[in-house]
Formats: structure tokens, C-alpha cells, sequence
């Protein structure tokens, strides 16, 4: 099978395509055929070996590799179709459409992967397709995990309502967010570019700002959360629009974040959250439903052929993107 393998850390021609054997499941695993997986700025991070402020940076360094990657072919989001069973699996048959995240053992740019039973894998919802179910999955999960389990979104909402500005409205990750706040019944204002105003408004949001325009720091409007998918947030100027005790999310932590992340642990009601979105089941399975209810609506920068991975790689450096970037590994589908 054809895999894109990376063996040094650095720019996306690291990254090539090379011919390995097809792996078979063992014992509890499960054999799918990628059908499509995207590149994310994860995966992106993790080929620079770009891991952060220090704190972060040195024991993930130690754990994927000090001089090159242990685990060499990167990806984490896919959809595909299920090959082969191993012994014991009851989950999963031969034939059945899937999506989720093989998580930190990635492994999903490549034309099979295996998973555990029991991964952040489930069935895809009918009438969905493929590349949409694998586009959500990265955002889908960090979206989750930023306003619902650190933001507690759902939980201002039944106190009498929430507003919400999300930071990045466009990319991979606030395109999900956007939509998930919505769902859970926030009133959000979104911030982007000109170009994407119209698509950020189709998205749900009750109000968006274009930063090429207004500063968005400004103004009269108080929000409960402030969810910064792009690192673009200073706590000490967002602390004005917040709240009394509103939060600011940070998805992009720096030295400097991580420093005010404490500090507001302790000093001010006003917070500062960091945190890694892991992937988990409960995620992947609320993605699923909110694809098939059409809560969901994926938004694609680009699908590129699997031969196309360097470039799908520039195309995630180059930074604003709209949506997610996805990997074709089936033509015609």
C-alpha cells in the first residue's frame, strides 16, 4: 500500500509517498480503507516538530522522537471502509462506512490504517460522505472539548444564555465551532477575514466581525466566551470584553499564554484556559450526530489526490485556510 511517510522533521518535501506493507489487524483490531483523511495544522506541527513553549515542547519531544519522528506517517482524522476484522471484534463488520480518529498512534494518511475497537471510530450517518465526515473530525473534536468540557458552554446556556466569539471563524477548527456553539444554543459572533464574512454568516453566527476592518477587541459588546482558535487573542486586551467571570479558550498556547493561563488560575475572576483536545468516543459520536441531523455542515478549502500530499502540507503552512484540507485517497469518490 502507498503510505506518506516522513522520516526527519522540517517542510513539507519530508513528506513523501512510499510503497509498505498493508498492515493486518490482530487480535481486537480493525482494518479500514482510507478513503479520505485530512491534513491538519497538527499534522503540520508535528512534521516541523513545531510543539510549543518549552513546557510543552520537551517531554512531547522525548515522547514522538528526539532526532526524527517515531511513528512516521501522520494523520489522525479519516473516513473509509472496513476490510478486514480481527479476532474477537463485535463492533465493526466487513463492509461498514467509518469515520473518527486513530488519535496520538496516527496512521491515517495512508491507503489502510488499524484501529482498536473501541477507538474514537464509529459509523458514518447515512447520506454523508467520505470527505465530509473526515473533514469534521479534527475541528469537530477541538471544538468539543474547548467549549463544552473547559468552557462549560452548555452550561451558561441553561443558566439564562451565553455569547460567544470565536476567533478564527473560518478555519478548520472555528468553521466547526461556529456550529457548535450555535447547536448548543449560544448567541456567537465570529471573526474573519472579508472574504469569509458571507461564509461565517451561513455558518449560524448571529453577528460576525471582519479584523481586517474592526479591531475586535474593541467595542461594546461583553462576551462569556472568547474561543481563540488561531492564537490572535491577547488575554490582557480580551480581558475588556469579557464578562466578570468570563473565560478566553486558547487553542494556540505560547510561552507567554501558558504564563497568564496560571496566573488567572489564582488571581481575577476573569480566566484564561488552555488544554490538547484528545480525542474520545463521546466526541466522535456527537459529530456523527450532528452530521446527520445537518447540524453540521463541513467547510473544505481543497481536496487533493493523494499524490498531492507535499501539497496539501504547503497549503496548510501558507495559513489561511477556509475549513479543512482533505486527501483523496479513492478516486471517484
Amino acid at each position: 500500500m502507498k503510505s506518506a511517510v516522513y522520516r526527519k522533521y522540517g517542510p513539507p518535501s519530508v513528506v513523501s509517498l512510499e510503497e509498505v506493507e498493508t498492515p493486518k489487524p490482530s487480535a481486537g483490531e480493525v482494518l479500514v480503507k482510507v478513503h479520505s483523511s485530512s491534513v491538519t495544522t497538527g499534522d503540520a506541527r508535528m512534521r516541523r516538530a513545531d510543539f510549543g513553549p518549552a513546557l510543552i515542547a520537551i517531554p512531547a519531544r522525548l515522547f514522538l522522537g528526539v532526532f526524527g519522528p517515531r511513528k512516521r506517517v501522520l494523520g489522525t482524522g479519516f473516513a473509509g471502509v472496513i476490510q478486514a476484522v480481527g479476532d474477537g471484534v463485535e463492533g465493526f463488520t466487513v463492509g461498514d462506512r467509518v469515520f473518527g480518529s486513530v488519535g496520538m498512534e496516527m496512521g491515517a494518511h495512508a491507503e489502510y490504517a488499524v484501529f482498536m475497537e473501541g477507538a474514537s471510530v464509529v459509523r458514518i450517518p447515512h447520506g454523508v460522505g467520505f470527505e465530509d465526515a473526515a473533514s469534521a473530525v479534527f475541528g469537530g473534536i477541538t471544538g468539543i472539548f474547548f467549549l463544552r468540557e473547559q468552557g462549560k458552554l452548555d452550561e451558561l446556556v441553561s443558566q439564562g444564555g451565553a455569547r460567544v466569539m470565536i476567533v478564527g471563524a473560518s478555519g478548520g477548527v472555528g468553521s466547526m465551532a461556529v456550529q457548535y456553539a450555535k447547536h448548543l444554543g449560544a448567541h456567537v459572533t465570529g471573526v474573519c477575514s472579508t472574504r469569509n464574512v458571507e461564509l461565517v454568516e451561513s455558518l449560524g453566527a448571529d453577528s460576525v466581525i471582519d479584523y481586517t476592518r474592526t479591531d475586535f477587541l474593541e467595542g461594546d459588546e461583553r462576551y462569556d466566551l472568547i474561543f481563540d482558535t488561531v492564537g490572535k487573542c491577547p488575554f490582557g486586551r480580551a480581558r475588556r470584553i469579557l464578562t466578570q467571570h468570563g473565560r478566553v479558550l486558547e487553542a494556540e498556547l505560547s510561552t507567554g499564554s501558558i504564563g497568564r493561563v496560571l496566573w488567572s488560575k489564582v488571581f481575577g475572576r476573569q480566566k484564561m484556559i488552555g488544554g490538547v483536545a484528545f480525542d474520545r468516543l463521546d466526541y466522535v459520536e456527537t459529530i456523527a450526530e450532528l452530521l446527520g441531523s445537518g447540524a453540521f455542515v463541513p467547510v473544505i478549502d481543497r481536496v487533493l489526490g493523494f499524490e498531492q500530499i507535499q501539497e496539501a502540507h504547503e497549503r496548510v503552512d501558507q495559513g489561511g485556510k477556509v475549513g479543512s484540507v482533505m486527501l483523496r485517497m479513492v478516486s471517484g469518490e
